[in-house]
């Protein structure tokens, strides 16, 4: 209560404070920038003095800025100043003021000593506000009026009573609102930290088995691997990627305010399978892509065609193409067939030792000798 009834008496002292020097200096100086005005600005500043009259300010004020944008003339920033004052926005007004007097060498004395009076008589009814504000590039409000973006270099000036602070960083970030009660002669402060407009939690991803490898969280590309920053709470899924390696995948649950820690593993991409070759006889030679075995063979081939050859004197040479895929593990078995041509030879040459064999038998049987007439009966022998 004491609080309001101070605030009401130094309004009414401000009151009576500005029904002398100012008022009385603007009415008079009105009649002399006016003369000076043509056109448009003197349309503006004749609409601007009617509705100031009536009580409108916020209407005067922007016929005056108008009549001011116009024209040029520094001394229409007084009356800007005064209808500020009216509209309890001090700290407007007496920068209106300040930048009026940045023109002295176009002021008559009596304008100086009036805009001198007037700021002083407002200054008590201004006070400072520090904002510390998160994050960065936050836009800092009082009653509607942008005063900057955080981190703010320095305090910034604002009406004493009560304010209305509004941070805003959209649409990333929360607007946070804040109402406080500026006294007369005491600086305020305010900490504002925005809260993210999505929800996140701290997540921290490692890999594993391969170098360069790159990041990706649902799809979309992170950066290079470690990663750590914060992820929206929900369903999500983490893949590293690299050059010659299978990608991996991991789906994780992200809770709010719970850190995570994630370690994803890769391996290289498989290009090669297993083949396995067993030949019969066990001395048969095999020869794959130029590598040779013999009876058996085994080890890595590049996926696609191979070419395999088996072979052993004395019997038809296996030759065949295999195919491998990645990954695959395959056995081959291969039967040796003699040689026809070997047993061709052979049963030739048993044909031919066979029939000089004969021939020989044939050659060495005695001759054949005629019947001998005998004295027994029946009277013929052979021999």
């Amino acid at each position: 209560m004491i609080r309001v009834l101070m605030t009401v008496a130094c309004l009414l002292v401000l009151s009576a404070l500005f029904t002398w020097a100012p008022h009385s200096h603007a009415q008079t100086a009105r009649a002399t920038i006016r003369q000076e005005l043509s056109g448009e600005a003197r349309s503006a500043w004749d609409a601007a003095v009617e509705l100031y009259e009536a009580g409108d300010y916020d209407g005067a004020l922007v016929q005056f800025k108008r009549a001011h944008e116009l024209s040029g003339q520094p001394q229409i920033l007084f009356d800007v100043g005064l209808c500020l004052k009216n509209l309890a926005r001090y700290v407007q007004a007496i920068a209106a003021w300040e930048q009026e007097l940045s023109f002295r060498q176009r002021l008559q004395r009596t304008d100086i000593q009036a805009l001198e009076t007037a700021i002083s008589t407002l200054r008590p009814f201004v006070s400072t506000l520090e904002v510390t504000a998160e994050p960065a590039g936050a836009v800092v409000t009082v009653d509607g009026v942008e005063v900057g973006r955080a981190p703010l270099v320095a305090p910034v000036a604002i009406n004493v009573g009560q304010r209305i602070v509004r941070v805003t960083k959209a649409p990333d970030f929360l607007p946070t609102e804040r109402t406080i009660e500026v006294v007369k002669g005491r600086p305020a402060s305010l900490d504002v930290r925005l809260e993210p407009a999505v929800k996140t939690a701290p997540v921290s991803v490692l890999t594993t088995g391969a170098e360069g490898v790159t990041l990706f969280l649902d799809g979309r590309e992170l950066g290079p691997a470690p990663f750590q920053g914060a992820v929206p709470i929900g369903a999500h899924t983490f893949g590293a990627r690299a050059a010659g390696y299978k990608e991996a995948l991991k789906s994780v649950q992200v809770t709010a305010g719970v850190p995570l820690r994630l370690t994803l593993s890769l391996a290289r991409v498989q290009t090669e399978g297993r083949l396995r070759v067993l030949a019969e006889p066990a001395d048969a030679r095999i020869t794959i892509d130029g590598r040779e075995g013999t009876g058996s063979w085994e080890g890595l081939l590049g996926a696609g065609g191979h070419q395999l050859v088996v072979t052993r004197p004395g019997y038809d040479e296996y030759r065949t193409d295999v195919s491998l895929s990645a990954g695959q593990d395959r056995s081959l078995e291969v039967q040796l067939k003699k040689s026809q041509s070997w047993v061709w030879w052979t049963v030739s040459l048993v044909a031919v030792v066979g029939g000089g064999a004969i021939a020989t038998s044939y050659l060495l049987r005695p001759t054949d000798t005629p019947a001998v007439t005998g004295t027994l009966p029946p009277g013929i022998t052979s021999f």
